[in-house]
């Protein structure tokens, strides 16, 4: 019978850690879920780069468009929308029409009448594009996503959770404000950066776009590289111009353009500054003790965004070729096995050279500081108490010989000291007799894990 017992004993107790461990496992699913929404989030405003230039000239408005990106040109439709404010009920609303054109990106303009703006042709307006189309994920992008991401298995749940959205509807507010009785002939022809000094990290490819202006087509104007041309190659289109390359070393680049119908001159010129990586938040945490909650590690690199940032992880509970997480934050733990677990930091699916490294172990044993008086007159000293663990604590304070009974306490809470956990305790000395000049003390501290840490010391008693 009691063969049984044990028997359905051992039964039960499978089932409850095989409930455990699945609960795990939903959390561990829902974790990653709700970083992959994240990302697709992200994703679905990077789908279509829409660049455009202003080519209004006499009484009619001119914007020229580039569409370029993952979507389906038979799907696209939108709407270039001038405002004065959110609440404006006289905005105006123009259909954006398709050039005839080839290649990979699609060409639009719209033509408004100067008349149609009525009293309000004199005043500032901010404009934006509405749009709606079907994604359509080309495999040069998943295999970008997949370096970026580190595996091709992330990128392609990506791209099922956004075509399972079906149409995308997007607003973009242009980075500028339109006055549109200020249409003046000729437009001036200008080159433009959107930054003087362009921050890159050693060894990662760079793209930095040329905003256009005063030109319609391709053939209207050359464009070349004066200054820089070792560091940069140098895409033209007549709308937004790129400038690109894999950062070696820092230099001045200089771009010169020259309008073909008058010969006007343009320049732009930036200071490409190339840098080792830097964490945004150097990385403290280098030890993490058995049963601690989560470890929150945060490997953002200073100048460069969220979403080109991952890592890719090894160690603990991953396998030995590591795994990639899509973001440069993360929950590590918590663990109940002693181990490492090393983090290699990435841009763009490449590795950089910032990484960090924690092992995880158990807590060693307390330690008891050197005790110091805080009052003469009764002989009151106090100690600190180092031990190891945020799950941890002191269970016991231990007076062996030489202090008062009953006279010790805890007088603080933990607070956090490097990677340990410190609280302060007080005691009485207790009077040696004899007008001796020190007390021979001895205290023991035991920690929730049963390590011990044990101090004799003699302290000066003060007498009256």
């Amino acid at each position: 019978m009691k063969r049984v017992e044990i028997y359905f004993i051992i039964y039960l107790a499978t089932i409850i850690s095989f409930f455990a461990v699945e609960g795990e496992v939903r959390e561990y699913k829902k974790r990653q879920n709700d970083i992959l929404l994240g990302v697709v989030k992200d994703k679905l405003g990077q789908l279509i780069d829409l660049q455009h230039s202003d080519n209004s000239v006499g009484n009619t408005v001119i914007f020229d468009f580039t569409a370029s990106g993952n979507f389906n040109p038979k799907t696209f439709s939108g709407d270039v929308v001038f405002y004065r404010d959110i609440n404006d009920e006289n905005q105006i609303s123009a259909p954006l029409r398709k050039k005839d054109s080839s290649g990979e990106e699609k060409e639009y303009y719209i033509e408004q009448s100067l008349d149609d703006f009525g009293v309000n042709k004199e005043r500032q307006h901010s404009v934006r594009i509405d749009m709606s189309f079907m994604p359509d994920i080309n495999e040069e992008t998943l295999s970008d996503w997949a370096g970026s991401f580190g595996e091709r298995k992330i990128a392609e749940k990506v791209k099922k959770l956004i075509e399972d959205r079906g149409e995308v509807k997007l607003s973009k507010k242009l980075n500028f404000v339109f006055i549109p009785g200020g249409v003046v002939p000729p437009p001036p022809f200008i080159l433009s950066l959107s930054k003087d000094v362009h921050t890159v990290i050693e060894g990662l490819p760079w793209e930095l776009p040329i905003t256009v202006g005063g030109v319609r087509d391709n053939k209207s104007f050359d464009l070349r590289i004066t200054d820089g041309s070792k560091f940069a190659q140098l895409k033209k289109h007549y709308i937004r111009s790129t400038l690109s390359g894999r950062a070696a070393r820092s230099g001045t680049i200089r771009v010169q353009g020259r309008r073909q119908h008058d010969g006007s001159i343009a320049e732009a010129t930036v200071e490409l500054r190339v840098t080792p990586p830097e964490w945004e938040n150097p990385p403290q945490e280098d030890v993490v003790y058995l049963n601690d909650p989560p470890y929150s590690f945060d490997g953002r690199i200073k100048d460069i965004p969220f979403d080109r940032a991952s890592m890719l992880v090894s160690g603990i509970n991953y396998p030995p070729e590591g795994e990639t997480i899509p973001m440069p934050t993360y929950r590590f733990g918590s663990y109940d096995e002693e181990g490492s677990v090393q983090i290699q930091m990435l841009v763009d699916g490449t590795p950089v050279e910032l990484k960090h490294n924690f092992t995880v172990k158990k807590p060693p044993p307390p330690q008891i500081g050197t005790p110091s008086i805080i009052d003469k007159s009764t002989n009151i000293y106090q100690v600190e108490v180092r031990y190891y663990g945020r799950a941890n604590e002191i269970i016991k304070f231990k007076p062996r010989s030489g202090i008062v009974k009953g006279s010790y306490n805890r007088i603080s809470s933990p607070r956090v000291s490097g990677n340990a956990m410190v609280e302060t305790w007080t005691f009485q000395v207790v009077n040696p007799g004899s007008s001796l000049a020190s007390q021979r003390v001895k205290i023991w501290v035991d920690d929730k894990y049963n390590n011990r840490d044990e101090k004799t010391i003699s302290l000066r008693y003060y007498y009256e």
